[in-house]
C-alpha cells in the first residue's frame, strides 16, 4: 500500500516524524519548512516548533492540497 499523495506530486507524509499528515474534508492540513538548499518539505503543524532550526526555517504557517 502506497502512500497517499498531493495533486502536484509530493508525499503526504511529514518530514520530521514520518507519519501521514492529517487528512480533512478533502485536504490535507500541514505546515511547510524550507531547507537550508531552498527545497519545500511539509511537517504537521505540532511538529513545525521541533523541526524548525538547524537552517530548516518555516516557509508558510498553513497549507492545502485543495
Amino acid at each position: 500500500m502506497s502512500a497517499r499523495k498531493f495533486k502536484d506530486g509530493g508525499v503526504s507524509q511529514c518530514f520530521h516524524c514520518s507519519a501521514q499528515l492529517v487528512r480533512i474534508k478533502g485536504g490535507f492540513t500541514f505546515a511547510e519548512l524550507e531547507t537550508p538548499d531552498g527545497h519545500k518539505v511539509r511537517v504537521h503543524k505540532q511538529c513545525l516548533s521541533e523541526a524548525t532550526g538547524h537552517g530548516y526555517r518555516p516557509a508558510r504557517a498553513t497549507g492545502s492540497a485543495s
